[in-house]
């Protein structure tokens, strides 16, 4: 299941996928600073940031 998730994620996005997220992840966490009351701003970003970072420390090389 791991591998198909991987590859339709490489299908979607390419080679750019962490930076993909990472970028959206930044971005949410902005819109999160602008209002704070809205905590799922904050939820979204932080899933997003971590599944970059997660990617990038176990990508297969």
């Amino acid at each position: 299941m791991n591998h198909f998730i991987n590859e339709f994620m490489e299908f979607i996005f390419g080679k750019r996928l962490k930076l993909v997220l990472l970028l959206i992840g930044i971005l949410s966490f902005v819109a999160y600073i602008n209002n704070v009351m809205q905590f799922g701003y904050a939820i979204f970003a932080a899933g997003l940031i971590f599944s970059a970072v997660y990617l990038s420390v176990h990508e297969k090389r």
